[in-house]
């Protein structure tokens, strides 16, 4: 039987990314490492494309923000404020019947919209 705890210890595997172990290895041009995707590319050139990913997600991320608050929040504001001014005409006694029942109309309407988007059909993620 051999005996292994004389001698040295194994030292523990060393953890590199791709780059840095191809450089490390002496893989590309000039002592820049290089990455295989599909094709040989530079170090540079994969950093240049990670920053440029980087800002397109940005720029998205930027749009959809933009789409959610001019879109969607205008939208709500408007409902509420249509609602809020409906409740405010619905209870003053001092105006006319028909301007009340048109008040009572508009909140009803209101409702079955806000409900349909809500629980509708269009609402499921499927």
């Amino acid at each position: 039987m051999a005996d292994h705890s004389s001698g040295s210890k194994a030292s523990p595997l060393k953890r590199l990314s791709t780059a840095d172990f191809l450089e490390e290895n002496g893989v590309g041009e000039f002592g820049t490492a290089s990455v295989f995707q599909g094709e040989w590319i530079s170090k540079e050139a994969e950093r240049s494309r990670l920053r440029e990913v980087s800002a397109d997600g940005d720029a998205r991320r930027r749009l959809e923000l933009l789409n959610f608050l001019f879109k969607d929040v205008v939208g709500i504001l408007l409902v509420i404020s249509l609602a809020v001014s409906s409740s405010f005409i619905l209870f003053d006694k001092s105006l006319s019947a028909q301007d009340r029942e048109w008040a009572r109309s508009m909140l009803s309407a209101i409702g079955g919209a806000v409900a349909g988007y809500v629980f509708g059909k269009g609402s499921r993620k499927s």
